[in-house]
């Protein structure tokens, strides 16, 4: 392994995403799908350009960013927004700013040697996701 962010990473616990994604304005049926759901997220370097893919079920997405600077994206309430991410040691964190309305999210990822944690807020919202590194 040639850092602690590249490798592919399973969801093995979630708390709090229903009400993150009810806050998000995701409609009950999309965030029973997405409830269910157990994502497979890979990510891989090439320069100084991260690719960060997800899977799970029958939806993947999918998106390419350097470092601090701002890149476009659709979000899981399908909204268009604008990312950037910054690094803080082993930390990344995403902010996702609406193109047109909806509302801000911020994404903090923390890894480590074994796993990835992720939590999500939107206004007084935070969910929390712990991935296991599976290669």
């Amino acid at each position: 392994m040639t850092d602690v962010f590249t490798g592919k990473y399973k969801l093995i616990k979630s708390t709090g995403f229903d009400e993150f994604l009810s806050e998000l304005g995701v409609r009950p049926i999309k965030r029973q799908l997405a409830k269910s759901a157990s994502p497979e997220i890979e990510i891989e370097r090439s320069g100084d350009a991260w690719h960060v893919k997800s899977k799970a079920g029958l939806g993947s997405s999918e998106f390419i960013f350097k470092l601090g600077e701002e890149f476009e994206e659709t979000r899981q309430d399908e909204a268009k927004v604008r990312s950037v991410v910054v690094q803080d040691g082993n930390k990344w964190t995403q902010t996702q700013t609406p193109v047109h309305g909806s509302k801000v999210v911020t994404i903090v990822r923390e890894f480590k040697e074994a796993q990835m944690t992720t939590s999500v807020t939107v206004g007084s919202v935070t969910a929390v996701r712990v991935f296991d590194r599976v290669v």
